[in-house]
């Protein structure tokens, strides 16, 4: 899946974003939305500390997915 597959896939299943939104939104305000979603789900979590080791797989590999992303971004905006 490139990249902004992945950015529209994340703003549009975990953010809940319109499709429309999802294209018209730059992906940097995506990640910082992303964000503050993974923080505000990790600070409300009424079954545990919040901590990654009590993730499931699927949302460890989701988030290590969405972090080789915003590196891709950075380091492709550093070339630029």
């Amino acid at each position: 899946m490139s990249i902004p597959d992945r950015v529209f896939h994340y703003a549009t299943g975990w953010l809940g974003w319109s499709a429309n939104d999802a294209l018209n939104t730059p992906m940097p305000q995506i990640f910082h939305a992303l964000n503050a979603r993974i923080e505000f789900l990790e600070k409300t979590n009424p079954f545990g500390s919040g901590k990654k080791e009590n993730l499931s797989k699927k949302t460890r590999n989701d988030l290590s997915a969405l972090a080789l992303i915003r590196s891709e971004m950075a380091s492709k905006n550093n070339k630029g």
